[in-house]
């Protein structure tokens, strides 16, 4: 039997360029799903950005946008 761990970020749309961690993620953790790795301490629920933001781009995340 395999068993299969729980992703630990979530992206809720592909769209988004931020993802959501599942649980504390501590630095040096390396997402390889999303080809980054991370660079300090991110307790879980906290958002990540999955590529570079510029200065005054809003951090895209679609259950931030539904209002």
């Amino acid at each position: 039997m395999v068993q299969m761990s729980a992703p630990t970020v979530l992206r809720i749309h592909p769209a988004d360029n931020v993802v959501i961690a599942r649980r504390q993620l501590v630095g040096g953790t390396v997402l390889a799903q999303e080809a980054i790795t991370v660079a300090g301490l991110v307790p879980p629920g906290h958002k990540i950005a999955a590529r570079a933001i510029a200065a005054g781009e809003e951090a895209r995340c679609t259950s931030s946008r539904s209002r």
